[in-house]
């Protein structure tokens, strides 16, 4: 078979409410603490911009490729080969309570490998990426 590349989900709302909550944040502290008068704290919110605008740009990079013996996660720098043999089982989740989250999105899959460890990931179809995980190793349980 050949190598499937999928594009993870993105929730931008997620990095919406983040970045408010951090500019809210940074203006409340620019008031608070400000004693002469200036009002520099725009500043901070050019910078929380930035650095939210460079983060969603990496995250819409993050991708799942699925070759004939393993699963390549590539999610900012990070990148982590999963052969399939050490998959056990996968789940469809609507929210990660623990393990690794390479994923910015609420709907996602919850893969357990290796005797108990849990690997979150949202590709941007989850149900054709299962069905195509499930074609190249037919033992993974896939549970609803």
């Amino acid at each position: 078979m050949r190598d499937k590349i999928y594009k993870a989900k993105v929730d931008g709302n997620w990095f919406f409410l983040i970045a408010v909550f951090i500019s809210f944040v940074m203006i409340l502290i620019g008031e608070t603490s400000n004693t002469n008068g200036n009002k520099e704290y725009y500043v901070g919110i050019l910078a929380v911009g930035i650095i939210g605008s460079l983060l969603y740009w990496m995250a819409l990079k993050c991708t799942y490729t699925l070759t004939s013996d393993r699963l390549i996660i590539k999610f900012f720098l990070y990148t982590n080969e999963l052969p399939y043999k050490y998959i056990q089982h996968i789940k469809f989740s609507n929210y990660p309570s623990s393990g690794r989250k390479a994923a910015f999105a609420k709907e996602g899959l919850s893969i357990f490998y290796s005797q108990g460890n849990l690997l979150f990931i949202a590709p941007e179809n989850r149900d054709v990426f299962v069905e195509d995980l499930a074609q190249r190793r037919e033992k993974i349980q896939v549970i609803k």
